[in-house]
């Protein structure tokens, strides 16, 4: 994969009045390492949503149950 180094001009014609300064997109300048460990934060991120997913499911089974004796 290649890198790509490019920086955008995202805004050229800004629309803000008196605006002297470009508007530049940083997001363009991402490395392939920089790619990885967003991939590995985001899988991480995962992980922990789907253990949260799975507590609050046994959660809702003890609360049917707690409620179904009272």
């Amino acid at each position: 994969m290649r890198v790509n180094n490019a920086v955008k001009l995202v805004c050229p014609g800004s629309a803000l009045p008196r605006a002297d300064a470009n508007v530049y997109d940083f997001g363009e300048r991402q490395t392939e390492s920089g790619r990885r460990r967003r991939i590995k934060a985001l899988e991480r991120e995962n992980v922990l949503l789907t253990r949260m997913v799975s507590e609050i499911g046994n959660d809702i089974v003890h609360l049917r149950k707690f409620l179904a004796r009272a």
